[in-house]
């Protein structure tokens, strides 16, 4: 087998690798084509997706619930702040000063 150098390390000539394939009468390939395996493969998956979604959708709705509160908060400073603004208003023009 021929070596090509890279970096000072010796490694195989890629021209002389070659990947593993299974073999069509092997039992990884068989299990491959198997549509009972395929099913298996993907009920699988599709339990790690909901194991994943359990996990994450808690943390998600208390980000919303904090989001929601957050949104409340600034609505009540939004309401109190306008009022000022109206007062102060009201307050220049009762002195003679132009609204902005």
């Amino acid at each position: 087998m021929s070596t090509t150098a890279h970096a000072g390390h010796l490694q195989p000539n890629a021209a002389h690798h070659k990947p593993k394939v299974p073999r069509l009468g092997s039992a990884a390939s068989r299990l491959a084509l198997d549509p009972a395996g395929i099913e298996a493969r993907e009920r699988d998956q599709m339990l790690d997706r909901l194991r994943h979604l359990r996990g994450v959708l808690p943390v998600l709705a208390q980000e919303m619930a904090a989001a929601r509160r957050q949104a409340a908060r600034l609505r009540t400073d939004n309401r109190r702040l306008s009022e000022q603004v109206r007062e102060l208003r009201a307050t220049l023009e009762a002195r003679g000063h132009k609204s902005a």
